[in-house]
């Protein structure tokens, strides 16, 4: 059985993700549909979401994943595949860290008139294109049958940390659910027991979780996508630092 994950910036209010859902069940009712989430905010936390989940899937899967605040103008839509996924959606760059994880990757761009016919709406490519071209994969069809392999595809680079003498400057990239800082700083560049701040601010050490420091207090560790995180035990670091997205982020060496 073929599973499609999917995730969106759809909401589960108005009934776009529910669309998506009938069109890919009804060309492959056999599919298996993973609703990752509807509520993501952004190409950045994007890319970063997919990063997180993609790779624990099984070989065959076919990520789907629409955020497009261009949709309707000339950007493309995609099909990727790597060695083991397949991946589905605008082409803007969404798919980027995917791409960098994978030894190989090849895209191509959707062709509308590979598609089921119907009326393609100007502003809802996740239920007229990317669904269905989602579904035809699951159901057999290869990418060469649903478009043009293309060379080149939109990618972003994420904010790089600046290495400095006896320093490191990041800053935060993402804030997850929690309220922890995610930064650009890898999990390379750093080891528990040296000490990350926020410019002019107090300086907190890099422990393994949060348990190791008392409640209420900040620290820094090794999040789970492999990224240097700021949290608090038992709080949200983003409410303790009044942070937001872009906040610097100073590493001491």
């Amino acid at each position: 059985m073929s599973i499609i994950t999917i995730a969106t910036d759809f909401g589960t209010a108005d009934g776009f993700s529910a669309a998506m859902a009938g069109v890919i069940k009804s060309i492959a009712p056999n599919v298996e549909l993973v609703e990752v989430t509807h509520n993501l905010k952004g190409i950045v936390k994007t890319i970063l979401v997919i990063k997180r989940y993609f790779s624990f899937y099984p070989k065959g899967t076919i990520h789907l994943a629409v955020v497009d605040p261009t949709v309707g103008s000339d950007r493309k839509a995609l099909i990727g595949c790597s060695e083991d996924y397949f991946f589905v959606g605008p082409d803007n760059g969404i798919f980027s860290k995917a791409a960098s994880g994978s030894e190989h990757m090849d895209w191509w761009a959707i062709d509308v008139s590979c598609l089921p016919s119907g009326k393609i709406s100007s502003t809802f490519h996740g239920r007229d294109i990317f669904a269905p071209a989602a579904a035809l994969l699951a159901a057999g069809k290869s990418p060469n049958e649903l478009g043009k392999k293309i060379e080149a595809v939109e990618t972003i680079d994420l904010p790089q940390p600046i290495v400095r003498p006896k320093m490191i400057e990041g800053e935060v990239i993402d804030i997850d659910n929690f309220g922890n800082l995610v930064t650009n700083i890898e999990a390379d560049m750093f080891t528990t027991g040296m000490f990350v701040s926020f410019v002019n601010g107090e300086e907190m050490p890099i422990l393994n979780t949060y348990s190791d420091i008392p409640q209420g207090k900040p620290l820094g560790y090794t999040g789970s996508a492999g990224y240097l995180e700021i949290g608090i035990n038992m709080g949200r670091a983003d409410s303790f630092f009044n942070a937001d997205i872009g906040r610097k982020v100073i590493l001491i060496l």
